[in-house]
């Protein structure tokens, strides 16, 4: 047929795809001179025959999935390889198969277990709750706890279908066991958050199975005081909204808006540093966490605090491969591999690892018997790494250089220093599994450096020492962990509206992907819907974290974009001050 044929030797033709964009001009000039000419047949017949190119577009992409995905399984069955996805869906046919076979597979299943419980089973994925329904939920002699909060579940972009959770409840009608304590977060914080969730009129979480109920706190006289936080000796309402002001022509991007937020929230961490108290105990910089939406987000609030000289850690999803660090000590191994050739050193000398200045070089020049001997000590270095192994070669670069305590003198030295040491370790694990010379090896490590999937947890880069650090990291991150003092800088810039194909569910709970170029605004409509019940609920995530204070900060609804709003567009239908003012008078929140 035509789109085999398009494409023939397994190859895919950009053809089609690219007849389409030209089209799609074509038709924003039509549309633009019948709308000015008032044509309206000839409009109509244009717009119909538009209409019929979304849908061939649809195909085309439904049909490019539906090869793609074959070409992919020949090449895993070729090659002996199974996905994790591949693990589920074969494990779904398993216990779904009438065959003898697939009555063996549940039989000894059963027998092996009297009951299943799921954890954080609200970010289960259809097929994972497949597994489990036909297993133990279609017969008498089973049980089957499903544990999970639906408030928190975050990880749609991971295949987390909310609606399974909803979908079992309803068909099976199941009991439902609620938690109704909390259990670790001070009385007058639980009161204030439930004060801020239950003024909509609506339920925040835009979802009719989804209300907010409020919680009751369990803390209480001594407990509750051990948490209590103060500033000055004075008391303060532990649920904070800081609502930044915009001077000038009231007009602000979205770079000038997270500086602003970075230092108004540095500024108040040393106001806390400095006077702060939660219970007896004088703040810390180890009781605070800042919770962001991205990793890039995370990187530069730590790169602010280390410029305001508060200590900090970041938790992130980086890879070694991505740091400074990795870089560096390409150049490093380079001098070595290459000890005979002076420009590789001097290279290698004047990364941050060996730190060596201009000032340095320039005493070479006037002594070259001192720069001989660098020479022979790359030259020694180059044959312990030939003879003992690069592990060893390093360490004994990084002990007879001063290295290590050189960069941990530095502001974010411990940072430094953990990466170099952990790419010691990574790169003796590799050449301990396979034999590699000094020259390829650099060529290895340079490779991974420009490597796209580098997805290994081995290689995500490990945190230096925790204690007494500001924590920073992604609210995705921070799901079901605890910090005194949170800060949640504004949500609003990161919630982008998701532009192409839309994922959404119909009103039977089924999954739609529509793939028309231009979705239709029922489509649109639902996509949006569905990111904005996720934000909702990633804002309840960061809410939550907190035992004795936490920091909202937020800018003024009108300076942010339309659709780039948490507060407005999840929670509220009111201005975020109007709310506050509302709930303060409980004396439980504080608008600043």
């Amino acid at each position: 047929n035509v789109f085999d044929q398009m494409f023939k030797n397994e190859a895919v033709s950009p053809l089609g795809l690219k007849a389409l964009e030209y089209v799609q001009a074509f038709k924003l000039k039509v549309r633009k001179e019948f709308e000015e000419e008032s044509k309206p047949v000839f409009s109509r017949c244009a717009e119909v025959f538009f209409e019929q190119l979304q849908q061939f577009g649809a195909f085309l992409r439904l049909e490019s999935a539906s090869f793609l995905d074959q070409k992919i399984k020949r090449w895993k069955e070729v090659r002996a390889i199974l996905s994790f996805d591949d693990l589920l869906s074969l494990t779904a046919e398993a216990v779904e198969s009438k065959s003898d076979a697939g009555q063996s597979i549940r039989n000894t299943l059963r027998k092996s277990f009297d009951a299943a419980l799921i954890d954080e089973f609200q970010d289960t994925d259809p097929v994972q709750f497949h597994i489990f329904r036909k297993l133990f939920a279609e017969t008498n002699k089973h049980w089957l706890y499903l544990i999970g909060d639906p408030k928190q579940s975050i990880y749609r972009f991971r295949g987390a279908d909310l609606e399974a959770y909803f979908s079992f409840a309803r068909e099976t009608g199941a009991s439902v066991f609620s938690l109704d304590k909390n259990f670790r977060t001070t009385s007058s914080l639980v009161c204030g958050i439930n004060a801020f969730l239950s003024a909509p009129k609506d339920s925040p979480f835009h979802h009719p199975q989804l209300p907010f109920n409020p919680v009751s706190p369990n803390l209480g006289g001594e407990a509750d005081q051990e948490k209590t936080f103060s500033v000055g000796g004075n008391i303060l309402a532990p649920f904070k909204i800081r609502q930044l002001e915009v001077l000038g022509d009231n007009k602000i991007n979205q770079t000038d808006a997270r500086e602003a937020i970075r230092i108004d929230m540095a500024n108040e961490i040393f106001r806390l540093l400095e006077n702060g108290r939660i219970g007896d105990h004088r703040i810390n910089s180890g009781d605070i966490a800042v919770l962001v939406r991205s990793n890039s987000e995370a990187k530069e609030v730590w790169d602010y605090f280390r410029s305001r000289g508060l200590p900090a850690v970041v938790f992130t999803d980086l890879s070694l491969f991505e740091t400074d660090e990795a870089k560096e000590l390409a150049w490093v191994l380079q001098g070595l591999a290459d000890a005979h050739d002076d420009r590789a050193i001097r290279r290698a000398l004047a990364t941050g690892l060996l730190g060596k200045k201009t000032s340095d070089f320039e005493h070479w020049i006037d002594n070259p018997e001192l720069w001989d001997d660098w020479v022979g000590k790359f030259r020694e270095f180059r044959m312990v790494w030939r003879d003992q192994g690069i592990y060893i070669a390093l360490r004994k670069l990084f002990r007879e250089t001063g290295a290590i305590s050189q960069n941990l003198s530095r502001p974010d030295g411990e940072r430094q220093v953990t990466n170099f040491l952990h790419l010691a370790e990574v790169l003796h694990q590799v050449t301990s599994e396979k034999p590699m010379s000094p020259s390829s090896l650099v060529i290895w490590l340079r490779a991974k450096m420009e490597e796209k999937d580098r997805s290994k947890e081995e290689f995500q880069v490990r945190l230096e020492s925790e204690s007494d650090k500001i924590r920073i990291l992604t609210i995705h991150k921070s799901k079901g962990l605890e910090y005194p003092i949170t800060f949640i800088p504004d949500l609003g810039f990161s919630s982008t509206p998701r532009k192409g194909t839309f994922t959404y569910h119909s009103a039977n709970g089924d999954l739609v992907v529509d793939l028309r170029e231009l979705a239709c605004e029922e489509s649109l409509a639902l996509g949006r819907l569905e990111e904005r019940r996720e934000d909702a609920r990633l804002l309840y995530v960061a809410l939550t974290r907190a035992s004795s204070c936490c920091y909202f900060i937020i800018l003024p609804l009108p300076q942010q974009k339309k659709n780039n709003q948490v507060l407005r567009d999840s929670f509220l239908t009111k201005s975020s001050s109007q709310l506050a003012r509302e709930v303060c008078r409980y004396g439980l929140i504080s608008l600043i």
